[in-house]
């Protein structure tokens, strides 16, 4: 291309110092635009733990880089009722959690009755086995909107 621009460049010029006039030429340029690639959206990896009260089992799914964690359940008020939620690992870029072999809802002042108790089984720590001396009602909950410290919609309410 850049032979081919120098040659009109010199046969112009030959036009200009003969002052041969009334020729006109266009010089034209190719053009190559860059090929547009999308990249792939990758899925988040997602890691299924599963609770067994027994009767029941409940299958959380918690995405890359948050673990099960026991609280209580925020999503209404009174914060009464217990919970098992996703949350997030790091919090402002720094550490601020670690996953736990067991669930005892230790420390929370306004939860009245006894709690029940979940310990992993497998060395993964994936798979819980969870004990429920004061028989609480145990539901997996779902919500539309984004809940503070959960890293998903969906939670383990114990009330």
């Amino acid at each position: 291309m850049k032979a081919v621009s120098k040659i009109v460049t010199g046969f112009t010029g030959a036009l200009a110092v003969s002052s041969a006039g009334g020729v006109t030429y266009t010089q034209m340029s190719a053009t190559t635009e860059p090929t547009k690639q999308t990249a792939k959206v990758q899925k988040p990896v997602i890691t299924a733990y599963t609770f067994d009260f027994g009767t029941n089992q409940f299958t959380l799914e918690c995405p890359e880089g948050s673990f099960p964690d026991d609280s209580l359940d925020i999503s209404e008020r009174p914060h009464n009722k217990l919970s098992i939620h996703c949350k997030m690992e790091r919090l402002y870029g720094r550490k601020t959690y670690w996953q736990k072999n067991t669930f005892k809802w230790e420390d929370l002042n306004s939860f009245r009755g006894k709690a029940p108790t979940c310990k992993a089984t497998n060395s993964k720590m994936t798979a819980y086995k969870c004990e429920n001396p004061g028989k609480h009602a145990v539901t997996l909950m779902t919500s539309e909107r984004k809940i503070p410290d959960y890293a998903t919609s969906t939670w383990i309410r114990i009330a």
